[in-house]
């Protein structure tokens, strides 16, 4: 499952914190643009997040379903750390 993977989890996580840019979710996860837009795309056919443009940029979003997936693979992820 993608979402198990430590970058997705992650950029699911980054994304509690509100809508981000792709570009801004590539420097965060510390991977290129195309692997994120890749991600981005996989999530997105899943139902996690939605993307929408502003301009000629893309900006992802976690839909309901996202937001409980990715507070519970935070909440794994704080109980693995402490």
């Amino acid at each position: 499952m993608l979402f198990l993977k430590e970058k997705p989890s992650n950029l699911l996580i980054a994304l509690l914190e509100g809508n981000h840019y792709l570009s801004q979710l590539a420097k965060l996860a510390g991977c290129t643009y195309v692997y994120v837009t890749n991600i981005m795309s996989t999530l997105e056919s899943k139902g996690l997040v939605e993307t929408e443009f502003r301009g000629k940029f893309r900006v992802v979003k976690l839909t309901q379903k996202g937001k409980e997936l990715a507070l519970l693979l935070k909440q794994i992820k704080e109980k693995e750390s402490s």
